[in-house]
């Protein structure tokens, strides 16, 4: 291989092109040529046995500025609807649900505290510029995405504002399930119908029997269940026992989920 390189460059020495290689592109046809050829021949040797690298790193970019390196998925994917559920996550990427919930992850791995609405010195500034677009100082909101006291929809605002489709509107957890029907380019799935999850949806919580003003979250892992067995799925979410949350679904789309609560269903990008 050295031997290749140093004839190369011998070549382009004598042909005086290596220093035209430098000077605004002047003589330089001669040298393009040969390191063409001299590129062929390094290929063909490394296709012949040479060593070779593979890098096997994934960035994951969503939305303005946001650019989170992940780890390999420790876990094979199954039509799309493995991902990791600890730290350093990764979810598959292609859609736009698997990209609102890898922006979910994102945010959801910088959160702590029980209830976890406080957030690290690393969280995406995209995510903090967003917030404080739609709630500046002196908003009636602008409080709910302070460090120490984020709110549940921040998360999931922040979620589709990473992922380039920032929501239309936001209200209060437990509104998202009637303000959202009929919204163009949503859907909603109950789960009194058999409803499922999918990657990417806002999982709606009801906790009006405890006087609460409910709760949402982010669907990152999804595996269905069968006639036999229970499924999981896990939430990405802010203002909740923990940061991520995994959990049985049943076949007929009932959810296990905290004493008082209830998964109204999920609301899904069309």
């Amino acid at each position: 291989m050295l031997l290749w390189v140093a004839w190369l460059i011998f070549l382009l020495e004598s042909n005086g092109t290596m220093a035209g290689l430098q000077r605004n592109g002047k003589g330089c046809f001669g040298g393009w040529v040969l390191l063409v050829v001299g590129i062929g021949l390094l290929l063909i040797l490394m296709s012949n046995g040479m060593a070779a690298v593979v890098i096997g790193t994934a960035t994951y970019s969503s939305g303005a500025g946001v650019g989170d390196q992940a780890n390999t998925a420790s876990s094979a994917t199954t039509n799309g609807t493995l991902c990791r559920v600890r730290k350093q996550h990764q979810c598959p990427s292609g859609t736009y649900g698997q990209a609102v919930a890898s922006a979910a992850v994102t945010i959801a791995d910088h959160l702590s505290g029980s209830p976890d609405t406080s957030y690290d010195g690393t969280i995406p500034v995209a995510a903090l510029d967003y917030w404080n677009n739609v709630c500046p100082p002196g908003s009636l909101c602008f409080g709910d995405w302070q460090q120490g006291s984020l709110q549940c929809v921040f998360l999931v605002t922040g979620a589709f504002a990473l992922a380039g489709h920032p929501l239309p509107f936001a209200p209060n957890a437990i509104q998202f399930w009637a303000d959202y029907q009929g919204t163009p380019g949503f859907a909603e799935f109950a789960t009194a119908q058999g409803a499922l999850p999918e990657i990417g949806d806002i999982a709606v919580m009801d906790d009006s029997d405890l006087g609460g003003v409910g709760h949402v979250a982010v669907v990152i892992n999804v595996t269905p269940p069968t006639a036999t067995h229970t499924g999981t799925v896990t939430f990405a979410q802010a203002n909740a026992p923990s940061a991520f949350l995994t959990t049985t679904v049943a076949a007929n789309g009932s959810v296990a989920i905290w004493p008082g609560f209830t998964v109204l269903g999920y609301i899904r990008t069309t």
